[in-house]
């Protein structure tokens, strides 16, 4: 991969890096230097407003916008991103009225988008110092899940076979592959981008269990919610239900019928359910379907 550092090509590495269109070695690379490098994290920043503005302006156009509403708005937080520009672009707007008519307004305008700014940035620091913290559990976790969706497949792709760290099954049983033992474990997005958890479903399969993580758990019941990236339509809900709890570890599990899951993205917003009957958002989880034959 080319140094960063090379003179306008890192700004069109980076846009790619943020619409998923480069390679995994050159994701993972940028990735690490935006921890580690304090400069490359601040042109990721600039790079990543820059493209929220062309969109929100209508400047963002062919594959580039597909890509940024189908990859980017994959996460609740870059909704809230793209949401609070398209309002900071609304006033600014509005306040740069002619002088001579509206200039105690523009003045006032001014301020009050001052002040939201500010609050912003705060806001945005607070979050990558959260974000920088939890990385590196982010890939240790990444990396388990891996390891388990490896051990998966080889159990579907041979369910008769000997296995010494396992219990086999009586030979007069055949395995059923209507559900998977181990649950798809999603964690909490908390960055701008990061590596998305891949689900490879067999067919035949019938229900797929997930397990989401909670940062914490703050409510009686949650209900969750199947979107669709690309058309932003819920297609599935769960029940209500309420978190476990071990090793000081909170999780949901739920379990989603197979024949909404298509190869593509998807995202589960899950909403926390309180005693007086509101919802609130208590987390957004990322992750793509691709299909796999059993032979």
């Amino acid at each position: 991969m080319p140094p960063l550092d090379e003179p306008g090509h890192d700004t069109r590495r980076l846009e790619r890096y943020l619409l998923g269109l480069l390679s995994d070695e050159d994701a993972e690379r940028i990735d690490e230097l935006s921890i580690v490098d304090d400069d490359v994290a601040e042109r990721l920043r600039a790079v990543e407003n820059d493209l929220v503005d062309a969109y929100v302006r209508g400047t963002l156009a062919g594959e580039l916008r597909d890509r940024f509403e189908s990859i980017y708005l994959s996460s609740d937080r870059r909704w809230q991103k793209v949401e609070f520009a398209r309002s900071f672009h609304s006033t600014f707007d509005r306040a740069a009225e002619p002088a001579d008519t509206h200039k105690t307004s523009f003045v006032w305008r001014f301020e009050a988008v001052a002040a939201l700014l500010l609050l912003a940035c705060g806001a945005l620091l607070y979050q990558d110092v959260r974000l920088r913290s939890g990385l590196n559990e982010a890939q240790q976790v990444s990396a388990r899940l891996s390891d388990r969706a490896h051990d998966l497949e080889q159990q579907l792709r041979n369910p008769r076979a000997s296995d010494a760290s396992a219990v086999k099954a009586p030979a007069s049983i055949s395995p059923a592959p209507a559900l998977p033992s181990i649950a798809l474990v999603l964690l909490p997005q908390t960055r701008a981008t990061g590596p998305i958890a891949t689900l490879a479903v067999p067919q035949g399969i019938d229900r797929v269990p997930f397990e989401l993580r909670l940062e914490s758990n703050d409510f009686p019941r949650y209900q969750a919610a199947l979107r669709d990236p690309g058309t932003n339509r819920i297609i599935w809900r769960s029940d209500r239900m309420a978190a476990r709890s071990a090793d000081n570890v909170s999780t949901v599990h739920l379990v989603v019928p197979a024949s909404v899951l298509k190869p593509q993205h998807y995202a589960i917003e899950l909403d926390g359910l309180t005693a007086a009957g509101g919802a609130e958002l208590a987390g957004s989880y990322a992750f793509q379907v691709v299909r796999m034959n059993v032979n």
